[in-house]
Formats: structure tokens, C-alpha cells, sequence
């Protein structure tokens, strides 16, 4: 699976990415990105800000992988 972000100054994983930082890590564009994160329920937008919990989105993309449609 993906490594994951650390910290610049600690070596603590990150579970809430910025957008930018999330679509480095799954390879996607901002809106893929944006709409996946909405359907998982891992979108969380704080006033301006946009994060993306990244623990809840491994698992959403988990179920694709251990369950192709056909």
C-alpha cells in the first residue's frame, strides 16, 4: 500500500491530508479526488479548508480492491 506521509517535524503519520498532500498520495486529480473523498465520507472542510481523512479513504478504496465489479 502507499507509504505513509510523515511529519516534517516528527515522525507521527498524518491522518488528515490537505488536498494537495491527498492527491500526491493516491495519484489523482482534485476533482476524482474531491468526489471520492465525498462518497467515503472523508471529505471535512473546516471554513476555507479542505482535509481528507486519509484512514477512512484507505478503507473505501480497500472494498474496490477486495471487491472488483465485474
Amino acid at each position: 500500500m502507499n507509504k505513509p506521509i510523515m511529519s516534517r517535524s516528527t515522525n507521527i503519520e498524518t491522518r488528515y491530508l490537505k488536498t494537495n498532500q491527498a492527491m500526491i498520495r493516491y495519484s489523482m486529480c482534485r476533482n476524482l479526488l474531491t468526489k471520492t473523498a465525498k462518497e467515503a465520507g472523508a471529505l471535512i472542510k473546516i471554513g476555507r479548508a479542505v482535509f481528507i481523512d486519509a484512514q477512512r479513504l484507505d478503507e473505501y478504496m480497500t472494498g474496490f480492491a477486495n471487491n472488483p465489479e465485474e
